[in-house]
């Protein structure tokens, strides 16, 4: 099966869903990933290959950018028009270049690839919603008819969790389905030994209270302040790459603060010697619309690591894990809830055991049973 994607995000950028999904499909699936022009990291705009899957650099309309000028156009709906034209006929020349099979499967996570899922034929198309793209910080009004376009056109909607799904199917025109995100579990549930660990983390005075992931917009940096001045004991260990609109805010906080210690971004397959160390890992997002739909991967990761974890009860998805995590309602209790972690944390074969049962390979055998059926039934008819 020949497999097109349409991405939000480039296939080297960290480890997202759709890497984690595409990695575990059926080594014959020929994978064509289109992901878009960065104006901050290098592109290609010739394709690549990797294994099975072979990627592009695609001049596709991005929402909100570092660029001023290009922001400015991007208001006006006929440079909106003539880009829709640009992309499409981008793809289908790339397309037409890489010998990719006019019934295509299509999985499009980036709904700024409306005009070209509307010029398909009868390919069958899945949208992988991961989050409500209509509501991230920047994101002009106009995004909402490129994300309803999207939902029409599509065969399927894949909601990555179910207050996603709750939010979104009034808008879709064809079934909403929900597959999970999960976790690379035999990664993070190997036991790590004191010598492994990494020198930046086997320094740190313990206990240590940690974070991985990105830290952007979203990311509560008062949040965090409050743990850090309430667990002066604590070590606080911010492992991730930091968005530049929330540098300085970053850089405050840590220099305010001796216990707070932000390590950057770590290679992915050390992730899990960094949480090796943590006695008790958090998910200190802000509390809005982008937040109510959370089922994020790092909860999977460090329930593989049998770490005990602390959030707000961002969304429903969470609060069905009552009892397998420390669950706040109200953002001034949460430095109190890592006080109490820290001194009756969670039974961690108890978190491993949700963990295993949301694997990468039980999702992505989902992803592609959904893909390979809606393939086989668009063939027929």
């Amino acid at each position: 099966m020949d497999l097109l994607v349409l991405s939000e995000v480039k296939w080297n950028y960290l480890r997202t869903r759709k890497r984690f999904l595409i990695s575990h499909f059926p080594r014959d699936t020929r994978v064509f990933f289109f992901q878009p022009i960065s104006f901050s990291l290098p592109n290609n705009y010739l394709p690549r290959r990797e294994g099975n899957v072979t990627y592009l650099s695609t001049p596709v309309l991005k929402p909100h950018t570092e660029s001023t000028l290009y922001n400015r156009l991007a208001e006006s709906a006929l440079f909106r028009s003539l880009l829709g034209v640009l992309i499409v006929l981008w793809v289908r020349l790339a397309m037409m270049l890489m010998g990719v099979k006019a019934d295509a499967t299509v999985l499009v996570s980036n709904i700024y690839f409306a005009p070209v899922v509307e010029r398909l034929g009868r390919n069958f198309v899945c949208y992988d919603c991961n989050d409500d793209p209509t509501v991230f910080p920047g994101v002009p009004e106009w995004s909402e008819e490129y994300f309803l376009r999207i939902c029409r056109r599509a065969d399927v909607t894949v909601a990555c969790s179910e207050s996603l799904r709750h939010r979104i199917r009034q808008g879709c025109s064809g079934k909403v389905t929900v597959i999970g995100n999960g976790v690379d579990y035999e990664l993070f549930s190997h036991s790590v030994a004191r010598e492994e660990l990494p020198a930046d983390v086997a320094s740190m005075r313990q206990p240590i209270v940690g974070y991985t992931g990105a830290i952007k917009e979203w990311f509560d940096f008062d949040l965090v302040a409050e743990v850090a001045r309430s667990n002066p004991e604590v070590s606080l260990v911010l492992i991730g790459p930091v968005a530049p609109p929330v540098r300085e805010e970053a850089r405050r906080m840590e220099e305010r603060y001796q216990n707070v210690h932000l390590l950057g971004e770590k290679g992915y397959e050390a992730l899990p010697l960094y949480l090796a160390p943590m006695r008790v890992c958090l998910i200190p997002f802000k509390v809005g619309p982008l937040t109510s739909v959370l089922n994020p991967n790092k909860l999977y990761e460090y329930f593989a690591a049998g770490k005990t974890v602390v959030s707000l009860k961002y969304s429903e998805d969470l609060a069905n894990l009552e009892g397998l995590l420390y669950l706040v309602d109200e953002p001034g209790s949460f430095a109190e809830a890592v006080s109490e972690a820290l001194l009756r944390p969670v039974e961690p074969e108890k978190v491993r055991g949700v963990a295993a049962a949301n694997s990468w390979k039980s999702k992505a055998r989902e992803m592609f049973e959904l893909l390979r059926a809606g393939h086989a039934q668009e063939s027929r008819s």
